[in-house]
């Protein structure tokens, strides 16, 4: 989901550099979700459950976690 609303964002900014208002709200609008999985509680990026639930690890800089997938 970061990746992918960092490449969203990045569109959007060359389609308003090209005048494409309508890609570039498209693109923006969808940059924002990486709202989805911030949990305000732990400060940090999570993975999520689909009832809305974060699974937040213990140790945040464990890269091994592998609740986490890169996209």
């Amino acid at each position: 989901t970061l990746a992918y609303a960092h490449n969203d964002f990045a569109m959007a900014s060359f389609a308003k550099s090209l005048g494409q208002n309508d890609d570039y709200l498209f693109f923006l609008n969808r940059s924002t979700n990486y709202i989805n999985v911030w949990d305000p509680k732990e400060k940090f990026f999570c993975p999520r459950w689909q009832n809305g639930t974060f699974s937040c690890p213990i140790i945040k800089t464990n890269v091994f976690d592998s609740r986490y997938v890169e996209g």
